[in-house]
């Protein structure tokens, strides 16, 4: 799992969002104060992007354009690399020996936003490689943290922004730090012991056990960015990768591990309800539904305040977490939906694909298509946590290793890049360009369903469309007041009780004879009964229309003579009136 920091200061950082982590606040030693440290979760072991502002768009995605080229690609992280308020893309190859970085041509650049080019850095790697990014020293730009597999250490690049006093999206080497040789197959970032760094647990394959490396900074006093083993050595299977949330809602970082050989597991962080050490792990014990998985994305599905799952192994499992809406035990997961997809899904990424304010996911694999989850929530108008399928969203080149997602052209919705691990000389990398569908009939460069969500006062029917569009159209508004008829008062002439649309004596019939008993249906609009308009319907009403008409006596209060709504609050009401044109 590859994790992105993003700076919450103001600074034109990128405002992409996935989860809000609680971490106290190095500068607290009472640790009463928490500070938010916003992470974008994007990679291997799945990623997670929500919008911050959502709208409702299509979701649907252009035919991919080539990047990068024809390489091994193992990995793709997207962050903010050179603080310029645009996504790059961090890039590691396993044949290759390469990484790469890209740096998306808005921002800074002063070109077009999504175009990526090669920024001309070739650091070292190792075999397996998958990447997360993070600020790792603490200085408010983003390093990576690369976990390695078979006997190659993992390695640490530090951005040579901030206090490295260089250029930041330039990276160290990254072989100062040598940390452990254990057949990586992923790693995550977070702040497991609470002490407002970031820390990294990295999963191994080979039997080889889980290992948690801390973070120097902060509580341990020295220096951030540098990483010391923990001791712990974590379970004995065969993992594939790891996730890290508040699977409990305890406020400390648990971790979902996957598993080759086996079920899918949990460790707890023994901090928080489990009154122990933060940052030590215990295997939870669950027994999940899912065995076997290659990736995983964590989320709140069901938007109902806790984190569910998506493990993937060719098509994917929903295992929903059973507090909240569930009434069960937070942090206690069951599976709730099977999602169709291919047999060689290998890779997710969670984020708002359709902008209607719930998560949908994206799997990946060796495929021609790359499969979209939508969630039946927001947009769809179901339930939110459950999902329709389509199998050929998003063409693909057949060997997908990894997707990422992210707005990387800054129009507002998220699109995609899928890397692949095609053999030497092989398909390239592509990115998928979100065309984000959705009506503006008002040209005002905003999608309508936007307008409605931000100012639901547009839509008065609440049909989805906005008012003065459909007043542009020829909708009813016969008293011009710019008010769709169907959202005010049902519009009435006092005095036209039948509603023929003529004001005669058979209106004062039709009141004498409802009055006193006579078989009639009663009248569909009351208020066109209150001639005198004094809030009742008695013997007084039809006495004045007929002073009117015979009489030369006053005229009844509007509205009169022309349609409208009943300018006086009484208790009467208009149900249904047919003789206003």
């Amino acid at each position: 799992m590859k994790a992105c920091l993003l700076r919450a200061d103001g600074t034109g950082r990128a405002t992409l969002w996935t989860e809000v982590l609680t971490m106290r606040s190095p500068l607290d030693t009472h640790w009463t104060r928490h500070w938010l440290i916003m992470l974008v979760v994007i990679a291997f072991s799945g990623s997670v992007l929500a919008q911050p502002a959502p709208c409702a768009g299509a979701g649907v995605f252009a035919e991919p354009e080539t990047l990068f080229g024809s390489y091994h690609t193992e990995s793709v992280a997207l962050g903010d690399l050179d603080g310029d308020g645009d996504l790059d893309a961090f890039v590691v190859y396993e044949l290759a020996s390469l990484t790469r970085i890209f740096f998306n041509q808005g921002g800074q650049q002063g070109q077009q936003a999504g175009t990526l080019l090669d920024s001309g850095q070739q650091l070292g790697t190792c075999n397996i490689p998958r990447v997360s990014l993070g600020d790792l020293d603490g200085d408010g730009d983003l390093d990576a943290f690369i976990s390695c597999g078979e006997d190659d250490p993992h390695r640490v690049h530090i951005n040579q922004g901030g206090i490295q006093g260089g250029v930041e999206g330039f990276f160290s080497h990254g072989g100062e730090q040598d940390l452990g040789n254990f057949h990586g197959r992923g790693n995550a970032l977070g702040d497991v012991d609470g002490d407002g760094d970031l820390d990294a647990f990295v999963v191994h394959d080979f039997f080889e056990a889980d290992r948690i490396y801390i973070n120097q900074g902060n509580l341990q006093g020295g220096s951030a960015g540098q990483f010391v083993d923990s001791g712990q050595s974590l379970g004995s299977r065969r993992s594939s990768s790891v996730a890290l949330a508040d699977l409990d809602g305890d406020g400390d970082l648990d971790a979902f591990v996957t598993h080759f050989d086996g079920p899918d597991g949990i460790y707890l962080n023994q901090g928080g309800d489990q009154n122990g050490t933060e940052g030590v792990y215990i295997d939870s014990g669950q027994i999940l539904q899912t065995w076997g998985s290659l990736d995983v994305a964590l989320a709140d599905l069901d938007g109902d305040g806790d984190i569910d799952a998506i493990p993937v192994k060719g098509s994917a499992l929903v295992l929903m977490n059973q507090g909240g809406a569930q009434g069960g035990t937070e942090g206690d997961f069951l599976s709730s939906a099977y999602l169709m997809g291919t047999v060689t899904d290998r890779a997710i990424a969670i984020g708002d694909i359709d902008n209607d304010g719930d998560l949908d996911a994206v799997v990946a694999g060796s495929s021609i298509y790359e499969v979209l989850h939508l969630n039946q929530g927001g947009l769809q108008g179901g339930t939110a946590g459950t999902f329709s399928t389509d199998l050929q969203a998003i063409p693909s080149n057949n060997f997908t290793r990894d997707i990422a997602l992210g707005d990387l052209d800054n129009d507002g919705d998220l699109d995609a890049i899928s890397v692949s691990g095609a053999f030497p000389g092989g398909v390239p990398d592509l990115i998928h360009w979100n065309q984000f569908i959705a009506p503006d009939c008002d040209g005002n460069g905003n999608p309508d369903p936007c307008d409605v969500q931000q100012d639901p006062s547009l839509d008065c029917d609440g049909n989805g469309e906005l008012d003065s569009c459909e007043l542009t159209s020829g909708a009813s508004d016969i008293n011009g007041n710019g008010i769709l008829d169907v959202c005010e008062e049902t519009l009435f002439l006092r005095g036209d009780v039948n509603t023929d649309g003529i004001l005669d004596i058979a209106d004062a019939i039709y009141v004498l004879g409802w009055l006193i008993g006579y078989d009639w249906s009663s009248p569909t609009c009351m208020d066109s009964c209150d001639s005198n308009d004094d809030g009742g319907i008695d013997i007084a009403d039809p006495i004045h229309f007929l002073g009117f008409l015979f009489s030369n006596s006053a005229a009844p209060p509007p509205p009169f003579p022309d349609c409208d709504i009943d300018p006086t609050a009484d208790a009467l009401e208009c149900d249904a009136f047919d003789g206003c044109p």
